[in-house]
């Protein structure tokens, strides 16, 4: 169930007003649900060429002759001077391009403007301005553009019927370069694969979609060529890669595992959605030797990463500031679902009470702990390379003013959400893209703030209170990481978790009254779904899978709920009897 979401981050280089390169986020659009957003300024990798295009992303889809040279302009920031360029407009990914007529002066500071004038097709315009600023580097592009990375796998077999095939470039493509004749997928017999292409100017991703289910058991040859990038470059020979699906349910499981503090081990179950069973996997329950907390699965859904929060069972209630953080990684048997123990790492801090994030590329994980003292907090930054490799980044670690027990990444800014060791509210910390480096930048006092998450399309981000279950709706500025409140929505009081699912279509928040589902709009905006809460009974965590259809959460026992229309179907629970448990996640 869980898809890689692969993204390339490049030695982006941050844009004048304190932006990353490649950013998301809805400044400038403050209207109602009506309104269309500008949602992201294009990747620009190892900064801002000067012969580059210049890339903003729509929430919805624009009328073409509103989007043009007098509602998207570009001016030297030192005088105002305006720069002659073009402007086109993709439909497919509602993204709108400038390209100067010449090439931009080098290592000079420049200001992008969308203006209120762009509307959409129903002829609602943006709310307000959206502006942007960067600096140009001191050279032209002149590369060609190239695969980067892929998913699935050159080679990989077993791969889910239902998988997304996605591609990561090496730099920043033209998004209309990017299509279904330019993304070709064929089965073993030639015959080509009828689906969807989309391509992430902020994520710098292109994903294939196929219109049904792959094949059980079939070879599938992907060829990426005649994409350009954002200075014109071409591919300088197509990309061909291949996998083989799976050739039944019990070559590639859907996989469950689940946190027991109690006696410090990660339990594991393979789901099947036929039968309706969840199945304990092979060496299940995994002993940790500490209290695993949290746990964070990689982008490619290869590694586990389990948090131990506090002591050894067998000194279970005792002070948890005697005991360092660790953070353990296991590799996914995706054939059984065992899980093996590869690595340990000591971190700096103590009382970690946090499920941690990773960012999207899988680059870096970031957990919250306290000092030694309980009178403040910190973030420890770990980089995760070749198959999952550990390595504490250097710096860590970073200051807080509390313990943040949630955590969530956003473009360039990490959100930290404490409810306690220190002032309740969310904090907001500025990240390196390049280092993972983390740096403190503010926090905001809120009552008892529990669990946190951000919109799919990035922009929104979402906080829950613990004893109210009031959930709070914020834009987040691009350029600063700023919060701005936008208005609450009521979920069930003795909230814990709130997650957002990767299609960006539903958020859930668990809570005393059971499983609270809200439907996401286009500008982020929650609306509580109908017979919602489900479940009928308290939840501490829930978890989606990678296409929104499945969602497991953590009530009396484990269960797996599909996810229909708005509404939530038991599917399979856990049966049998073992210590309260903390944490779930869900895994293909």
């Amino acid at each position: 169930m869980r898809r890689v979401q692969l993204v390339a981050l490049l030695g982006i280089l941050p844009m004048l007003a304190g932006c990353g390169v490649g950013s998301r986020g809805t400044m400038g659009n403050t209207g109602g649900g009506a309104a269309p957003l500008v949602v992201g300024v294009g990747i620009q990798t190892n900064g801002m060429a000067t012969n580059r295009a210049i890339d903003v992303q729509f929430s919805k889809a624009m009328n073409a002759a509103s989007v043009n040279a007098n509602t998207f302009l570009l001016t030297r920031a030192a005088d105002g001077t305006r720069i002659a360029a073009s402007v086109t407009y993709d439909a497919t990914n509602f993204v709108a391009s400038l390209k100067p007529n010449a090439p931009l002066a080098v290592n000079t500071a420049y200001n992008g403007l969308v203006t209120s004038g762009a509307a959409d097709v129903a002829g609602d315009h943006l709310a307000a301005n959206f502006a942007f600023s960067f600096v140009t580097r001191g050279s032209s592009d002149t590369s060609d553009i190239s695969v980067y990375q892929t998913l699935p796998t050159a080679g990989q077999t077993g791969v889910s019927v239902s998988t997304l095939i996605q591609v990561v470039f090496s730099e920043g493509a033209a998004s209309a370069s990017v299509n279904s004749a330019t993304f070709v997928v064929k089965d073993s017999s030639g015959n080509l694969v009828s689906g969807t292409v989309k391509y992430d100017i902020v994520t710098n991703y292109a994903t294939f979609t196929p219109a049904t289910a792959l094949a059980a058991g079939m070879t599938y040859t992907v060829t990426i060529n005649g994409v350009t990038d954002l200075a014109g470059e071409p591919m300088a020979a197509p990309y061909t890669f291949s996998f083989v699906t799976a050739g039944g349910v019990a070559q590639v499981q859907d996989l469950v595992y689940e946190t027991d503090t109690t006696l410090g081990n990660i339990l594991g179950w393979v789901f099947d959605p036929t039968g309706g069973t969840l199945t304990s996997t092979p060496g299940s329950p995994y002993p940790s030797g500490l209290e695993p907390y949290g746990m964070v699965l990689s982008p490619d859904g290869a590694t586990l990463y389990a948090i131990m929060a506090e002591q050894p069972p067998s000194v279970h209630g005792s002070n948890c500031f005697n005991f360092h953080t660790q953070v353990i990684s296991y590799s996914i048997d995706h054939v059984s679902g065992s899980l093996t123990r590869e690595q340990t790492v000591d971190l700096n801090g103590f009382c970690a009470k946090t499920s941690g994030a990773i960012d999207p590329a899988g680059h870096f994980l970031y957990v919250g702990e306290s000092n030694a003292t309980g009178s403040a907090g910190m973030v420890d930054v770990l980089s995760l390379g070749v198959g999952g490799q550990m390595t504490l980044v250097s710096g860590s670690p970073a200051a807080s003013p509390a313990i943040p027990i949630s955590l969530v990444v956003d473009g360039n800014y990490l959100f930290g959400a404490s409810s306690n060791f220190g002032t309740d509210g969310l904090i907001t910390y500025r990240l390196d893209p390049a280092t993972g480096a983390v740096q403190y930048q503010s926090a905001m006092s809120m009552p008892g703030q529990q669990g946190i998450a951000v919109s799919r399309s990035g922009g929104t981000l979402y906080s829950v209170a613990q004893n109210s279950g009031l959930i709070s709706e914020y834009t987040v500025d691009p350029r600063n990481g700023t919060l701005t409140l936008r208005g609450t929505v009521a979920s069930g009081a003795f909230a814990g978790e709130i997650v957002v699912d990767p299609s960006g279509q539903y958020a859930a928040v668990a809570a005393s009254n059971g499983i609270n589902l809200f439907s996401v709009s286009s500008a982020g905006d929650l609306t509580a779904e109908p017979g919602s809460p489900f479940g009928g009974g308290p939840a501490g965590w829930v978890f989606f899978d990678s296409s929104g259809t499945h969602l497991v959460a953590l009530q009396a026992n484990v269960q797996v709920y599909g996810v229909n229309n708005g509404a939530l179907q038991l599917q399979a629970s856990t049966t049998g009897t073992y210590n309260p448990a903390t944490v779930t996640t869900l895994v293909k």
